[in-house]
């Protein structure tokens, strides 16, 4: 079986079949176009595709004129660059958004913490405690203390408790409340 003839004017470069790649090789029944989806491998069947793909739609498609399948190959082309475009400008924008928010957020903080100070100045108060207290410091363990206190050192109690605890027996808790 003979390949059909490339006309002139078919082949070239195809935007849309390298940006838009597995979407084009879907529109344009070229399933080898799909390997685009694997990874690693996407990026070489991109550029092949940019390089062979308006051969490949043509000998695999049905198109009425060469005037139509290059209307058709144009408007690959527009969609695919202007994703392309779009993704960059929203990339831009969210570049230059984001961070521009953040110093926005971070200086009305700064601001409101110094009306609150300048309000509790004006009102002769102490400033507001801060949301979570400052951590306490550890806890030394208790010293021993000896009959000779100048002559020996003092050594830390153990802890003697029982774990698990005992349970309590609320009768006997409430009886001991009602005696006193």
């Amino acid at each position: 079986m003979a390949q059909p003839a490339v006309p002139d004017g078919v082949a070239g470069w195809s935007w849309g079949a390298f940006l838009l790649n597995w979407i084009w090789a879907i529109g344009n029944r070229t399933w080898i176009g799909l390997l685009a989806l694997v990874p690693y491998v996407g990026f070489g069947v991109a550029i092949w595709l940019g390089i062979k793909g308006r051969e490949m739609a043509w000998k695999n498609g049905h198109w009425q004129s060469l005037e139509h399948f290059n209307r058709v190959q144009k408007s690959w082309s527009r969609w695919g660059v202007g994703l392309i475009v779009g993704i960059l400008g929203l990339s831009i924008l969210a570049a230059v958004a984001i961070p521009s928010y953040v110093a926005y957020k971070n200086r009305a903080q700064q601001a409101a913490a110094e009306v609150s100070l300048e309000d509790a100045i004006a009102a002769n108060a102490e400033p507001a405690a801060p949301r979570h207290p400052p951590p306490r410091p550890p806890r030394l363990p208790r010293q021993r203390k000896s009959a000779t206190a100048a002559t020996s050192t003092a050594t830390p109690i153990r802890c003697r408790r029982r774990w698990p605890p005992r349970p309590v027996h609320w009768s006997a808790a409430a009886s001991s409340t009602s005696d006193a």
